[in-house]
């Protein structure tokens, strides 16, 4: 295939970008293999054009291609990551090392991905762009799906609650100040050791060890967390009720409140996937008969105006099947995180 029919191919208002896409793939195969023009000599403008009109997911593969098409999409990785506001994608942990990423706002855009650093690991947390991931034996860290860039953590101490992979809501829940790239970020991670007493676990950027914390009073109320954030020097965990309770890392400070809205500096919500309808598009056709259990860890988006934090969510759909297909997944925001080879925590 020669570089002028690409052109024509590109010139098309109404060609699709993953037609686009798979006509430059097949091209780069042909002109390896052949002597003269090769793919790689497509002007950057138009490189950078085609790039704008690619899907995240497709981006990507287009930037592993060669250095002239990864240096060509710079400019489009960086425009994606300057956006305030996205609307979050569903990140779906499905058998071992593979995982289907779906755009809500696309009825069709569903990915299979293949990612073996994520088995055997549960999201607790998701924010712009980054996952904190937990496993059993104490390992966290921070990843990011759409470039596979990675921050490990020290080591949670132990013991702390065994995760039942994708049958359970998670019993640890997670906040996070900021970036884990940001000099001043906090990751906060708190479960119930019992119905008397909250655990939080704290570290700071930089910080060999985590600092725990403990909560006692007035725990009657508050049922399991599904929503973690933080505003203004202050983590908020709220249950799927109206209860809440702060800590402020810097006084030691604990205080339990009941939500009376709309008291709460950010917009907290709830059912996101139920309202969406997701699970027809990850199933599809909905399979009328089938019992689905699906657990969904929440994001923050950042608004215009001010934040928005989605809860962890458990969807039950019931069928006539008497077992349960049990499903787990995650909100998350599309963001090209790249870090250098030396970084570390």
């Amino acid at each position: 295939m020669d570089l002028k029919r690409i052109v024509i191919i590109f010139a098309l208002p109404m060609v699709p970008a993953c037609a686009i896409w798979n006509c430059l793939r097949a091209s780069a195969e042909e002109t390896s293999q052949e002597e003269g023009s090769s793919i790689a000599e497509l002007h950057a403008d138009l490189l950078e054009t085609i790039a704008c009109r690619l899907s995240i997911v497709d981006l990507l593969r287009f930037r592993c291609t060669c250095k002239a098409w990864r240096s060509a999409s710079f400019n489009v990785s960086a425009v994606i990551d300057s956006k305030t506001y996205q609307t979050p994608w569903f990140f779906q942990f499905c058998l071992e090392g593979e995982f289907m990423l779906s755009d809500p706002s696309e009825q069709d855009d569903c990915y299979d991905i293949d990612i073996p650093e994520l088995e055997d690991v549960t999201c607790i947390a998701s924010n712009g762009g980054w996952l904190l991931l937990y496993r059993d034996d104490g390992l966290v860290f921070f990843f990011c799906p759409f470039s596979r860039a990675r921050v490990d953590l020290p080591l949670l101490p132990l013991p702390l609650p065994r995760l039942l992979l994708h049958s359970e809501l998670p019993k640890l829940v997670a906040a996070i100040s900021s970036s884990p790239t940001s000099q001043d970020c906090i990751v906060c991670v708190i479960n119930h050791r019992n119905s008397n007493t909250l655990v939080l676990n704290l570290i700071r950027r930089g910080a060999t060890e985590w600092t725990t914390h403990e909560y006692h009073d007035g725990l009657e109320h508050l049922r399991t967390i599904t929503c973690a954030s933080y505003y203004h020097g202050v983590f908020y965990f709220m249950d799927s009720m109206d209860s809440l309770v702060t800590f402020s890392p810097e006084k030691i400070k604990w205080v339990l409140h009941k939500i009376v809205a709309p008291t709460l500096p950010f917009d907290a919500v709830k059912d996101y996937f139920s309202t969406r309808r997701m699970v027809e598009k990850l199933l599809s056709p909905p399979p009328i008969d089938m019992s689905v259990s699906i657990f969904i860890c929440g994001t923050k988006l950042t608004g215009i105006d001010h934040d928005y934090y989605i809860h962890n969510e458990h969807f039950l759909q019931f069928g006539k099947e008497r077992d349960f297909a049990y499903m787990y997944g995650v909100w998350i925001q599309p963001r090209l995180h790249y870090l250098p080879p030396s970084y570390s925590w």
